[in-house]
């Protein structure tokens, strides 16, 4: 779920807004499918470091398919995932993920 989509499901009152200081364990037994709660957000975190450190490993192009969906993750609403797919963009990125790293992103990319 991207920032945006986050931000508009608690104004519409979809998703209950996460405290900063929220206990984890309670969180997650009282919002088990928000995309905060720390088991769906731990799972995220966990696939994107692994696909950092193997984009790390490799330092080769990844095919572009698997680009769109790094790029997609840039605007995770976890920063944890957004930093690790920035860094695969930095290792396995290609001329289509340069859009995807401007502010604000450029309409028509692969973002």
């Amino acid at each position: 779920m991207s920032i945006i989509a986050y931000n508009k499901a608690v104004e519409t009152g979809a998703l209950v807004k996460k405290p900063v200081l929220a206990d984890d364990r309670e969180f997650y037994g009282e919002n088990p499918g928000h995309p905060l709660a720390s088991e769906n957000r731990f799972k995220r975190i966990s696939a994107a470091d692994e696909i950092s450190d193997y984009a790390k490993e490799k330092k080769k192009p990844f095919p572009q398919k698997l680009l769109i969906r790094i790029h997609r993750s840039l605007f995770d609403c976890c920063a944890a995932v957004r930093h690790s797919a920035a860094a695969v963009i930095f290792y396995a990125g290609n001329v289509t993920s340069i859009p995807c790293l401007e502010l604000p992103p450029v309409p028509g990319s692969f973002c």
